[in-house]
């Protein structure tokens, strides 16, 4: 044999050892994904963020009969939520950049548990801005309603509008089309409400206020959530009247 010959061989001996790794590995992979290659619930960018959330409750439990506002980082950044909102018990999930599909795979670990009392989305610009239509954005509320009902079906379901940022002038109409379209389905639907907050963010022109928003004219100042606070409140009120204890 020549040299190095027997080094060759034992490389070439482990080559379906090797293989196999590979299959496996794969197969694995399938396994955890799933046949739609989609996540488990959670699973993915945000698991991170969902284990701090879940380590936090296992400490300091949200309380029953809450208010739950859910979404993106317009709900992560509104850190002062509770106080616009008297009377109420606030609790925010908030994940920055999420899409409303993310929100809902996170509702059985980050929500659903803790027996909300209402629930409000905020999710959907971020879709849209990512290439998602209208209509997709439709769905993938459609979706989430339907996970919720699926574990609380009496919980209302609230869906604030997708903002008009100023960053993300481009995509108006879509956001536009989207808000109309998921405000028709909320209409046909019992329990599920429909707040607007995208026609008060105008200006005359029907361009993006850019007095409502922070330096990167894509989060809101406060002046932006008290606008949202003005919109929803009354909505909440509606649908879970402050109760007395929460007044004293």
């Amino acid at each position: 044999m020549k040299p190095g010959g027997f080094a060759r061989l034992e490389r070439m001996k482990g080559l379906p050892r090797l293989a196999a790794g590979i299959v496996l590995c794969a197969l694995l992979k399938l396994a955890w994904t799933g046949a739609g290659g989609a996540s488990p619930a959670g699973v993915g960018r945000w698991e991170e963020e969902i284990r701090a959330f879940e380590r936090s409750d296992r400490t300091n439990p949200p309380p029953p009969g809450a208010v739950w506002l859910v979404g993106s980082s317009s709900i992560r950044l509104w850190t002062n939520a509770a106080a616009h909102f008297p009377g109420q018990v606030v609790v925010r999930r908030g994940l920055g950049g999420a899409h409303i599909r993310e929100v809902t795979d996170a509702l059985s670990r980050l929500v659903l548990p803790y027996g909300p009392r209402v629930i409000v989305l905020y999710a959907g610009d971020n879709d849209v801005a990512e290439g998602l239509t209208a209509e997709a954005v439709l769905q993938d509320f459609r979706r989430f309603v339907e996970r919720v009902r699926s574990e609380q079906p009496a919980v209302p379901v609230v869906y604030s509008a997708i903002k008009p940022s100023p960053a993300r002038l481009r995509w108006l109409e879509v956001a536009r089309e989207a808000n109309q379209r998921i405000r028709a389905w909320c209409e046909s639907q019992s329990g599920v409400r429909f707040v607007d907050v995208f026609t008060p963010m105008l200006d005359s022109a029907g361009r993006p206020r850019p007095e409502l928003f922070v330096a990167d004219l894509l989060h809101m100042n406060e002046s932006g959530y008290r606008l949202w606070a003005e919109r929803l409140g009354p909505v909440l009120e509606e649908l879970a009247p402050p109760r007395p204890e929460r007044l004293r």
